[in-house]
């Protein structure tokens, strides 16, 4: 316990010294570097298309009792908005009759088929696009944590390496630390490195996840388009 606590101090003298003291710094290597800073675009973009693609299905597929104050049996069962009005049309419009009623009335039965229009929707987006940003955000967030690994490697390879300079006579066990330390610090370089290019080969799965979005929309949209122009047709005059 008091050698972890020893290390641990250890690099945080080193952090302190290198920000405060400006130290001298193990560099990563000028290909990870590189690398790093192609990578860290499309980390940003996963992160941010994943945040605002959840609202989105959210608000395409939340469900909840209705509004509707004198709904059979209290409104507890949780269904769409658009049924919800859908349904209080029908029922409406029966009791009004007339051209008004009929209107209600078929207005009412197209938005039920709309609503399950949009429940068709909402389940291709969480089986393809929701799903693939989930993915792909795993990834991202594998890569975050072993870029912090990676860091905290070079801080404990860097204070081996100042205990070592500050030695006044020959040391082996540091030297030995050092030696551990820079072999610990290029397996997590190179464990980083392979999830930055796990993250960039993903990219044509993302395109793949985005071209299916946007059929699965146009087949959303057609289909409304379909329920509305039929009950234009049928609608009274």
């Amino acid at each position: 316990m008091q050698r972890k606590a020893l290390k641990q101090l250890n690099k945080v003298t080193q952090w302190t010294n290198e920000k405060v003291f400006l130290s001298e710094k193990t560099q990563f290597s000028s290909d990870f570097t590189d690398f790093e800073r192609e990578v860290e675009p499309k980390r940003i973009g996963i992160e941010r298309l994943h945040a605002t693609s959840e609202p989105f299905f959210d608000q395409l597929t939340k469900i909840k009792p209705t509004a509707d104050p004198y709904a059979p049996g209290g409104g507890k069962d949780k269904i769409l908005a658009t049924e919800a009005l859908g349904l209080v049309m029908i029922d409406y419009g029966s009791e009004v009759g007339g051209a008004y009623g009929d209107g209600l009335s078929k207005y009412g039965r197209a938005r039920c088929k709309l609503a399950v229009v949009q429940e068709e929707f909402g389940s291709r987006l969480r089986e393809g696009y929701i799903a693939g940003m989930e993915e792909a955000l795993v990834v991202v967030n594998d890569y975050k944590a072993l870029r912090k690994k990676l860091d905290s490697r070079r801080l404990t390879l860097d204070a081996n390496i100042t205990r070592l300079k500050s030695s006044k006579r020959e040391n082996t066990a540091l030297e030995q630390e050092v030696e551990v330390a820079q072999q610990r610090f290029e397996e997590a370089e190179e464990e980083t490195q392979a999830r930055m290019e796990v993250i960039q080969q993903r990219e044509e799965q993302q395109f793949a996840a985005l071209a299916d979005l946007l059929d699965a929309e146009l087949d959303y949209f057609t289909k409304c388009k379909d329920i509305l122009e039929d009950l234009r047709t049928s609608f009274p005059s």
